[in-house]
């Protein structure tokens, strides 16, 4: 019976103990956890290598040192660049290879040695392809079309392309006046070894004679050729005005850069550096033309005096181009042959017409 009560008992006070926590408000649910405080981006370093294609203070050189300064002050001294003079990594031809590879970043490459990698940069090869006006040569060399396709072009061979630009129009230099395309008949005109030039030399009447660059001086001193084509600052700098007496503007092609990088490196970039890059590269640019400029206006003031009584200097009129600009379209079914000017050459010429229409 004691049993029983005490059975009867327990029940009742777990019910009463049940019907007391019923009663009671329902814990809170727990909270949710706040989330991770969001972690600032971290700031961008780089050390990068910037090669030139000429010895130090020439515009490759003037190029790369101004980039490393603009960068620096636009990042606060996080990326810098390393500027590498022709000949501390390789010749031209090299150093336009190290940037395919990878092992150069960024390159101010001259456009004769360019077309040996891209056949279709052959065109700047051509005679009066091109305005004389700076101006509107660097509006088609880094908008529009022209800009576009080159892009594209260059990026198919591994090269990101950031500009193009020129450091002057090259000048004739010879031993007697170069007035008239008459003056040209069996010339031994110096050029280099590419099939658009001497077949724009052929057109004029001369005898296009190639010739490594670094024979050019000796042989306008023995003869070998009698002309010869280059801005007015290699005339000073490689001492031809010892050899050579006369010097025309004819206005009829630039000495042209191309500002490139390796494609695979750019797309590494952030947004925001390719940016940066892309500003302090035209400032750069901008620099060396201006500063390369300066110079040719200095050195031709000063080559009467380095000739002496013998020294002409001539700047044909439009009339006496008109007929050079006839004679250089011989060249232009040249440049379009596929192993010349490569498979879109035809398309770089379209472009550059709309470019130079609508400028």
């Amino acid at each position: 019976m004691k049993v029983k009560r005490f059975i009867i008992l327990l029940v009742v006070v777990m019910v009463l103990a049940s019907l007391v926590l019923a009663c009671q408000p329902a814990a809170a649910p727990a909270p949710a956890p706040a989330p991770a405080p969001t972690a600032k981006e971290a700031p961008y370093y780089a050390h990068w290598r910037f090669g030139s294609m000429e010895v130090e203070g020439s515009y490759g050189t003037l190029v790369g040192h101004k980039f490393n300064e603009v960068i620096g002050e636009m990042t606060e001294k996080r990326i810098q660049t390393d500027v590498f003079p022709l000949g501390t990594l390789g010749d031209a031809a090299e150093l336009i290879e190290l940037v395919q590879s990878g092992d150069i970043n960024l390159l101010p490459a001259a456009t004769g040695w360019m077309s040996g990698f891209i056949p279709e940069v052959n065109v700047f090869s051509l005679d009066y392809v091109l305005p004389t006006s700076k101006e509107a040569l660097l509006t088609v060399l880094n908008e529009g079309d022209t800009a576009e396709i080159f892009t594209d072009i260059f990026a198919s061979h591994g090269f990101q392309y950031l500009t193009g630009t020129t450091i002057g129009t090259l000048y004739r230099s010879s031993n007697k006046p170069l007035y008239n395309i008459d003056d040209f008949k069996g010339l031994k005109f110096r050029v280099m070894a590419s099939p658009l030039l001497i077949e724009s030399y052929k057109a004029y009447g001369a005898n296009p004679t190639p010739l490594p660059f670094g024979e050019l001086y000796s042989g306008l001193q023995t003869g070998l050729v009698e002309g010869q084509e280059n801005p007015a600052k290699t005339m000073v700098s490689m001492r031809f005005y010892e050899v050579q007496t006369h010097l025309s503007l004819a206005k009829y092609r630039h000495f042209l850069f191309q500002g490139v990088a390796n494609l695979a490196w750019w797309n590494t970039l952030p947004d925001d550096i390719k940016l940066i890059v892309r500003e302090a590269y035209w400032i750069a640019d901008q620099f060396g033309m201006a500063e390369y400029e300066r110079q040719n206006i200095e050195i031709l003031a000063k080559l009467p005096e380095l000739v002496g009584p013998k020294y002409d200097f001539h700047e044909l009129t439009d009339a006496e181009i008109a007929p050079f600009q006839e004679a250089s379209k011989k060249a232009y079914a040249v440049y379009l042959k596929p192993e010349i000017g490569g498979a879109r050459a035809q398309e770089v010429l379209d472009a550059m017409a709309r470019d130079l229409a609508a400028y």
